[in-house]
């Protein structure tokens, strides 16, 4: 029997009800009757509220969750002001016969950070660059110091070259500078220096397009091997869970197959050796 809802009229605050378990009350003729007192407060459900003046739903830089979606349509709330920046990627790498498989994951990276993104593929650069019709730009590929690796060269002769070459491992090949005031960031081709930069920063740039006050905190974990690192460059580790903690999938240029395996990422600093096996660490998750 599913309980029954009875106003007793005493002790009980308006807008309120009162639940009683069924062996509490029972039927009698046509009314019910109480067989166990019931203390001031007890079994009484508050007057639910949405929300009163003076709440806060949203600050600035807050990112909009499924759930403060659902929040603002149940409070009535029907638009608000949202930065989604425009993100241009352009596959400098991929050509007609190579399989373009690093901008996808850039592009999931992007989103991931509250960013939209196209992929521009086998469209001479030069081009792309004379309308930067974008927030900003992310050139893959065309970084290194190959005979057609002339992104850089490009960017410094279309617009401003800020950075090229930087502390990062692996990725120090990446490059930065701007289109007028449309910033561009230029990745190397590989999978795991592309992405490296991107996390290092790439969201960074995404953090300040979006004026996210958020910054993603990762999980405390520990090392079940030691973790070498030159001093003088930030360097990516992906690393994967086993049963005491993470250990690294690779180290310095990381193989397709084992990058497959990584569950998240480390980040050891640039006046960091490295780090001891057992030692603490923040992993954060890969896009």
């Amino acid at each position: 029997a599913s309980p029954q809802w009875v106003d007793t009229g005493e002790n009980i605050p308006k807008n309120t009800d009162a639940v009683l378990p069924p062996d509490a009350a029972g039927q009698f003729q046509n009314s019910f009757e109480i067989y166990t007192s019931v203390a001031s407060g007890e079994g009484v459900l508050a007057l639910r509220r949405h929300a009163t003046k003076g709440d806060v739903l949203g600050r600035a830089g807050d990112r909009v969750t499924t759930l403060c979606v659902a929040g603002l349509h149940a409070l009535g709330v029907q638009n608000v002001s949202l930065r989604v920046p425009r993100i241009k990627i352009i596959a400098v790498s991929a050509g007609s016969n190579v399989f373009d498989f690093v901008s996808p994951v850039i592009a999931k990276a992007v989103l991931g950070c509250g960013g939209v993104s196209e992929i521009v593929r086998q469209v001479p650069l030069d081009s792309l660059l004379d309308k930067p019709d974008a927030d900003a730009i992310i050139v893959l590929g065309g970084t290194g110091s190959g005979e057609n690796d002339s992104t850089v060269n490009t960017l410094a002769r279309k617009g401003t070259l800020d950075f090229y070459g930087l502390g990062i491992a692996p990725g120090h090949t990446a490059a930065l500078g701007r289109l007028g005031g449309c910033p561009v960031l230029a990745l190397p081709g590989r999978l795991d220096a592309a992405l490296s930069v991107f996390l290092v920063v790439g969201s960074k740039l995404m953090a300040g397009l979006t004026g996210s006050r958020a910054e993603e905190k990762g999980m405390a974990v520990k090392t079940t091997k030691k973790i070498t690192s030159t001093i003088g460059m930030e360097e990516v580790i992906y690393v994967r869970r086993v049963e005491d903690g993470v250990e690294p999938v690779g180290k310095g240029v990381f193989a397709i197959p084992k990058l497959m395996y990584a569950e998240g990422w480390i980040l050891i600093p640039a006046d960091s050796e490295g780090v001891a096996a057992g030692a603490a660490v923040e992993m954060r998750r890969l896009p």
